[in-house]
């Protein structure tokens, strides 16, 4: 028996490997450029809050501390609506599809508002962590104002995995490239 592979073999692994690695890309792209857009949005505060003063930066990138902390804790805790979701999507259980992405939500919320909550002892919590008391005092409204928005995002975040999930990242990544110019904008 001959296990080596004839040239037919090889063609249609070169057909296959093509049409994966163009799916690959498709789905790929947009949800690059989605991450990144949250990572462009903190530069875009970034450097306009420094061109105004290097104080306000410093009370904007203290302040930052306990909502990055809680939106990386919200992604992490979310990330298995994208993983459940690209399962039953995979399976053609659509309907179990929607039921994931409703269950997150709810989570979502919750972690949101947990988060909005820690945020709300801004200048308590940044001098509970040894931060100087003029920095507490000036980063800690900027953690109770950013906190505000710590749910809005987590749902955010929670649909786009359920997009990227049933395959469909292009909205994700075209409402944080709009969020980001209207950022850079009011900024």
């Amino acid at each position: 028996m001959d296990l080596q592979p004839t040239t037919e073999d090889t063609a249609g692994l070169a057909v296959r490997l093509r049409r994966h690695v163009a799916d690959l890309m498709r789905l790929a792209a947009p949800v690059v450029v989605a991450r990144a857009g949250i990572m462009v949005m903190a530069f875009v505060d970034t450097a306009m809050v420094g061109r105004y003063s290097a104080r306000e930066l410093a009370y904007l990138g203290i302040g930052l501390a306990p909502i990055t902390t809680v939106l990386l804790t919200g992604i992490s805790l979310l990330m298995g609506t994208l993983v459940l979701t690209a399962s039953a999507f995979g399976a053609e259980r659509f309907t179990e599809c929607g039921a994931v992405w409703r269950r997150s939500l709810g989570y979502a919320l919750a972690v949101g508002l947990a988060g909005a909550a820690i945020c709300s002892v801004g200048e308590p919590l940044l001098a509970a962590l040894g931060q100087p008391p003029d920095l507490a005092a000036g980063g800690g409204p900027v953690a109770q104002v950013i906190g505000l928005g710590l749910a809005a995002q987590l749902v955010f975040v929670t649909t786009t995995f359920f997009l990227e999930g049933i395959k469909r990242p292009v909205p994700g990544m075209v409402m944080i490239i709009a969020a980001n110019v209207i950022n850079a904008f009011l900024n």
